[in-house]
């Protein structure tokens, strides 16, 4: 099912790429406080921004926060390139790749960065005691660890003599990375399950696995199959490994670089706690896509959205080339409704807050790094209706 607008807006047919240095060259300035709690009120929400400042970085990279929200990590400038995110270069990055690991006050405002010395790449995903990372050696060989966010320390979780890359957490502990035997060799998948019980699945002839997930309910494990210019999506039932995969030709306009922004800007959120489904970039459509494997099929999302949220106040949120918009909950036949809060470039991640409800970190590019805010949400319990200004505690106005 598409989101639908609260305005109509047309799918594209066009094929086009969303990459995210594509950034504006200057910040304008952060929604006027008016105009976003009217937009708000539109939208039948209460709506709280906190600016809490600007992380350096390298403009490019999408940060990694923790999952309560309390800090974040950024990779430094200059940018790595695609053939060191994915473990095909068998040389050290010059100059090395590093990182910073923010505290986030939850009263307002970003700590002091610690650096590692390390060279590290950061990782997608994150614990509330550190980020996973990895270190490309000069040898060609690449290790996985996670740095722990108040030390900068890193404890070694995979390291062997291959190329290990990629790695993902699941939500019960477990580990999934691609690992070859060296630079430029198909990549196999591999599982560490938290109980230390490792599989492995290896590629098809003339391909290699790419850029693993978990499912938010912990019952997949997904990932993508690299073939000549083509992508196949593929899911792996963790409560029988044994049974057959499930397969979907994603895109026979796939190479390396398209595979990453494909995965990268949707962040955890591609399957928010409780999900089944993944939601990834579509090179083909320029819009997201969400596959249901349980179901054998593939959603289309509005032309233009690169990112979508789980769960915050009463909705989600939406990312698009136009703005951040606010996926109302629906009801019935009714589609959910989408209305608009922020212009511009923005990328959103969902935390769980201290009383165990959500909110979201927003981050918005710039060439040298991100300006960070913070966004809570709440529904209202009576809003203004859109012809009389009387109060209505149905349906928003569509």
């Amino acid at each position: 099912m598409l989101l639908a607008p609260a305005c109509t807006r047309s799918i594209e047919n066009e094929s086009s790429q969303f990459a995210l240095e594509g950034i504006p060259p200057q910040l304008p300035p952060l929604i006027a406080p008016e105009v976003l709690s009217d937009r708000a009120t539109r939208a039948g929400i209460d709506a709280a921004l906190t600016p809490l400042g600007f992380v350096k970085s390298d403009g490019v990279s999408p940060p990694t926060l923790s999952p309560d929200g309390r800090h974040l990590a950024v990779q430094l400038a200059p940018a790595p390139n695609w053939v060191d995110l994915v473990a095909w270069r068998p040389e050290m990055p010059r100059p090395a790749p590093a990182i910073a690991l923010v505290p986030v006050d939850p009263d307002g405002g970003l700590g002091t960065p610690v650096v590692p010395r390390e060279p590290l790449l950061l990782g997608r995903s994150s614990t509330n005691d550190g980020v996973l990372v990895e270190r490309p050696d000069g040898d060609g060989t690449r290790r996985i660890g996670m740095a722990f966010w108040d030390s900068g320390d890193v404890e070694w979780l995979v390291e062997d003599d291959g190329v290990a890359a990629m790695a993902v957490l699941g939500p019960d502990g477990d580990l999934a990375w691609c690992r070859s035997g060296a630079v430029g060799e198909p990549a196999s998948l591999r599982l560490l399950r938290r109980n230390g019980e490792l599989r492995e699945w290896p590629p098809l002839p003339e391909s290699t696995w790419m850029l693993p997930a978990f499912a938010g309910d912990g019952r997949r494990l997904f990932a993508m199959l690299l073939e000549d210019g083509r992508a196949r999506l593929a899911a792996f039932d963790l409560r029988d490994p044994d049974e057959a995969v499930e397969t979907w030709t994603f895109s026979s306009r796939v190479d390396a670089p398209r595979a990453l922004r494909a995965i990268l800007a949707t962040g955890p959120d591609a399957s928010p706690p409780g999900a089944s489904s993944w939601s990834i970039l579509h090179p083909d459509w320029n819009a997201l896509c969400r596959w249901h494997p349980a179901d054998g099929r593939l959603d289309r999302l509005p032309e233009g959205t690169y990112a979508l949220t789980g769960p915050v106040g009463d909705g989600r949120l939406l990312a698009d080339a136009s703005g951040l918009w606010h996926v109302g909950s629906s009801s019935g036949d009714d589609e959910p409704r989408l209305d608009l809060l922020f212009d511009g470039v923005w990328i959103p991640r969902v935390f769980e807050t201290s009383d165990g409800g959500a909110a979201a970190m927003l981050f918005r590019p710039d060439p040298t790094g991100f300006q960070v805010v913070r966004l809570s949400i709440d529904r209202l319990d009576a809003y203004p209706d859109a012809e009389s200004g009387a109060s209505n505690t149905g349906p928003p106005p569509r």
